[in-house]
């Protein structure tokens, strides 16, 4: 943000502070030059992550630092090879200044520099006065790096260059500037949202309203802000402001005809704009660019949803099952009673009527009135575990702690005993369920002979457990 004054005292702390690093980065709290003050908190009460957007991993290091000669500002990688800043930021840079892109969260421990080759104003940029600008307008700039970043894990972020009106929204707003004026330093990227309150047709004006703010060293930062259909774009870029940073300031908008048209001389775009193969989804509608075209299928026509296929491309797929993976049986989470009826997936929070979640006498998952949540006195054998109420708790046993098996003990109850006990005794009556080729199948023990039983082969039925008489079976 170009407030000459403090700014220059911001640029020279910077060119002191790259002097010292030694690119190993601190170590603790100190670097080679001693110890390091950290920052209070980020922009003008900031936070350290974004509130508004979500971006990727990638795009997080689009964000970075720009060491522009003896200062710095703050730009965004918005094609492999190009950084969007303002104007201001090399507006008074000679050919053979040092402009480099720090990318990481701290630019006193860069994760990565990369140089930078040649830097371009608008042709419109008025310039600054006395040390203020003559106008936001058209501050905007452009940084050609001298390598593609995108090699390095750094995802760019679009830049929108489609009119778009934003005034009465909420935006993202980030910058590794001061955290409080007029002297507080900082070296880490921090985050904000602002309204917007006014747009004009080569800026946008948000407020503070006293509380927050970008201020010197935000300069260049984005606007960012996820456009319905579209995802998170730059919307413009930090221009200037108002005395104390809490109050108004200008972003510069790339959206205008007159600033498009020129970005586009230095932001490659192919046939197809910012769309790719991969695609995307605008609600049901896929959107995608294949042989050089734009294509738009609207799912829905075809009783389709848009999502991902198996190759992670965004096109039109078959709708997932109503209840996904919840069935009529049903589950407990917590003493919550989960369960699949009528293709609706069914919440009952048994608490809320002092029940308990458990097994009902149908074998179903539901909201129980006893305190054993449907267990039994005779009990049962999950894996190695015996499971069984007592006194109106459900206990569990796990067998193989003692060097135990769980089986039928000598009054028919499933319990902890003695290994060495065939198959079919330690199945008992009450047997298990058990999947096998993607089907549910029931086993249990019927004088001494191992039977099972195909569940989903009788009607798509499910193994449960369905109480004593039967023990687990099919329903």
């Amino acid at each position: 943000m170009r407030r000459c004054a403090t700014l220059l005292a911001l640029l020279v702390a910077v060119a002191a502070l790259e002097s010292c690093n030694d690119g190993s980065g601190p170590s603790g709290h100190t670097d080679a030059c001693g110890d390091i003050k950290p920052a209070m908190s980020g922009i003008i009460n900031g936070v350290s992550s974004p509130e508004l957007v979500t971006l990727t991993p990638g795009q997080m290091k689009a964000i970075g630092f720009m060491q522009v000669g003896w200062g710095g500002c703050t730009g965004t990688l918005v094609a492999p090879t190009v950084v969007l800043a303002a104007a201001h930021c090399v507006e008074d840079l000679s050919s053979s200044a040092t402009v480099n892109f720090w990318v990481g969260d701290n630019y006193m421990s860069p994760e990565r520099t990369i140089r930078a080759v040649e830097w371009h104003m608008h042709p419109s940029f008025a310039g600054s006065s006395g040390g203020m600008l003559v106008t936001p307008d058209y501050d905007i700039s452009v940084i050609i790096l001298a390598e593609d970043a995108t090699v390095y894990g750094i995802e760019p972020i679009p830049v929108n260059l489609d009119t778009t009106r934003l005034a009465g929204e909420t935006i993202q707003a980030v910058g590794f500037g001061l955290t409080s004026y007029p002297s507080g330093y900082n070296s880490r990227r921090w985050w904000t949202t602002l309204p917007v309150v006014a747009e004009m047709s080569l800026h946008y004006t948000i407020d503070g309203r006293g509380v927050t703010g970008v201020c010197q060293g935000d300069s260049g930062g984005p606007m960012l802000y996820d456009m319905p259909g579209k995802g998170v774009h730059v919307m413009g870029v930090v221009s200037s402001g108002a005395e104390g940073c809490t109050g108004l300031s200008h972003y510069a908008r790339p959206d205008t005809p007159t600033v498009s048209d020129w970005l586009l001389e230095y932001i490659p775009l192919g046939p197809c704009g910012w769309e790719d193969l991969e695609g995307r989804c605008d609600g049901d509608t896929a959107v995608w660019c294949e042989d050089d075209m734009v294509w738009t299928h609207d799912c829905a026509e075809f009783g389709h949803v848009c999502g991902a296929d198996d190759s992670g491309n965004m096109r039109c797929v078959e709708p997932p099952p109503p209840c996904a993976d919840e069935t009529w049986a049903g589950r407990c989470d917590g003493e919550t009673a989960i369960w699949c009826e009528s293709d609706v997936i069914m919440y009952h929070a048994c608490a809320d009527f002092d029940y308990y979640c458990g097994t009902n006498g149908e074998g179903l998952h539901r909201c129980v009135p006893d305190s054993c949540r449907g267990e039994t006195a005779r009990g049962r054998c999950d894996g190695d575990t015996a499971i069984w109420c007592e006194d109106g708790a459900v206990l569990y046993h796990a067998c193989v702690d003692f060097g135990y098996v769980c089986g039928n003990d000598a009054e028919g109850n499933y319990r902890c005993v003695p290994p060495g006990a065939s198959e079919c005794d330690l199945l008992g009556h009450a047997g298990e369920c058990v999947i096998r080729d993607g089907r549910d199948w029931a086993r249990w023990c019927d004088r001494g002979v191992i039977k099972e039983r195909d569940c989903t082969c009788d009607g798509g039925r499910s193994c449960v457990w369905t109480g004593d008489a039967l023990g687990y079976y099919c329903i």
